[in-house]
């Protein structure tokens, strides 16, 4: 080799060094920098995970993990009105547990049926506790942005999730920045949501235009084939599994009720609870009942807005279904209903519809100029 080759190599290796050391260095700060953020994250717990029951607005990821180490053997299942009004430590329910409350904000019936096939998966499940929405079956409903399919099945955790959780800047931001967490479940997977008892009016009637206007709720609701078939698959996989079985339709409030079922969506509604029926015997606490009809005004401790009924609710719910101390509660609330007498509950439900709004001409002519708004939203 010659000199000049020899002077050309040495060269380049001269110059290839303060690249070798910024490279050195660059590695360096990252790998400082996920150390710090695993450390901050971890020892500050923004998302909830240990302190807490897991952010609110993180369900579907906090609640996958739940499920995984809590390994319970009764689950309730469904949306927001669960979540916010059923009680995993209601006394019923003493020898259910652990009882963890799987409901999802704003769910649709498949979502559903993924994380109920998740919580079965640990081999735990002895007895579910389903509330069917009739928005979760709309065609329109589709699954969150926080659904993974991925986190679902797979008990040591998703990858993605565990870098969301303690390496990414989202989760930085939410250590330097408390203000952003928002708030946290129960470590039962629960929401106690806290409501001014002055404002009862004002919550009825900005949820009501809502959900009068969103058309995958009940603006526009069309029955999704796909997701009844999605509830068949829940029911059956629960008789295979023999776990103990509740479904029923919630308690949604008279005003909400009555605008959506007793109207254009009533024929949607009879084709969409007979195929409930048709598969599972239903308890349906919905239509227009002592409870469901109680008046808007402050101090109403039964209902925070129109579809989301408080923990008191819930208790008698609870009480009914498991025939526990159920004597107190008001008659006509919660009926099981079958095959052989879904006609007759069909008829019972529309003519109560129709007295209420006979006997309550005000509130009726309120909701439907709610209707009006609504109408102007979309």
């Amino acid at each position: 080799m010659s000199f000049s080759s020899r002077s050309s190599d040495h060269q380049g290796n001269h110059e290839n060094k303060p690249y070798g050391r910024f490279l050195l260095v660059l590695l360096g700060f990252s790998i400082f920098y996920l150390i710090l953020t695993f450390v901050c994250n971890l020892t500050v717990d923004p998302y909830g995970l240990w302190r807490n029951g897991g952010r609110r607005d993180n369900d579907r990821l906090i609640k996958a993990i739940k499920v995984s180490r809590i390994r319970p053997k009764t689950i309730f299942l469904g949306s927001s009105s669960i979540v916010i009004g059923l009680d995993p430590k209601h006394v019923a329910l003493s020898n259910k547990q652990p009882v963890y409350n799987l409901g999802l904000f704003g769910s649709n019936i498949y979502e559903i049926r993924r994380y109920f096939e998740h919580s079965l998966s640990t081999n735990s499940l002895n007895t579910v506790i389903l509330s069917l929405d009739f928005y979760a079956f709309s065609q329109h409903q589709k699954t969150a942005p926080g659904f993974s399919e991925s986190r679902l099945g797979n008990h040591f955790g998703d990858v993605q999730d565990y870098i969301s959780l303690y390496f990414s800047l989202d989760a930085l931001n939410l250590v330097i920045d408390p203000s952003k967490r928002g708030a946290y479940l129960t470590h039962e997977g629960a929401y106690h949501r806290k409501a001014d008892p002055d404002k009862i009016r004002e919550n009825f009637e900005s949820e009501l235009i809502e959900d009068f206007s969103e058309k995958d709720l009940y603006g526009d609701f069309k029955l999704s084939q796909s997701y009844v078939e999605d509830y068949q698959k829940i029911i059956a996989s629960a008789k295979e599994n023999q776990l103990e079985t509740l479904t029923f339709v919630p308690p949604i409030h008279a005003t909400l009720f009555y605008g959506f079922v007793t109207s254009e969506r009533w024929s949607e509604y009879k084709s969409w609870l007979r195929s409930m029926v048709a598969v599972n015997p239903t308890w349906d606490f919905s239509g227009c009942n002592s409870i469901t009809t109680q008046p808007i005004k402050p101090g109403l401790n039964t209902y925070f807005d129109a579809p989301h009924y408080t923990m008191k609710v819930g208790d008698w719910l609870i009480r009914r279904m498991l025939n526990y101390n159920a004597d107190s509660i008001p008659s006509d609330f919660g009926v099981l209903v079958t095959s052989e007498n879904i006609e007759e509950h069909l008829k019972k439900t529309y003519d109560d519809c129709l007295t209420w709004q006979t006997q309550n001409p005000e509130i009726v002519k309120w909701v439907d100029d709610i209707k009006i708004s609504a109408s102007k939203v979309k």
